[in-house]
């Protein structure tokens, strides 16, 4: 867990804050998804600092006076609808 919290953590926020490129960037949600589905509740902490951010890139405003590319919000809503949907009750 401490690999995970001083080392992998830190290095996903600033790949995700960062204007990367699209592989780079996929890869990063791509961890982000499995962290936050395996670890979420070992690492409570980094997994809101996570869902803080992907709602800020949903919401367009990660970086104040810098626009994100429409990809990045799609992997973004991904990533939340992935890890929101396995916790909706069916109709």
């Amino acid at each position: 867990m401490l690999l995970l919290q001083h080392h992998l953590c830190p290095l996903l926020l600033k790949t995700l804050s960062e204007r990367s490129s699209f592989p780079l960037t996929l890869r990063g949600t791509r961890v982000v998804f499995l962290l936050l589905n395996q670890f979420s509740a070992k690492l409570p902490t980094e997994a809101e600092v996570f869902l803080i951010l992907l709602i800020k890139l949903v919401g367009g405003e990660a970086v104040p006076g810098e626009t994100r590319p429409g990809w990045m919000r799609v992997l973004a809503m991904e990533i939340m609808r992935g890890s929101v949907l396995p916790f909706t009750l069916p109709l």
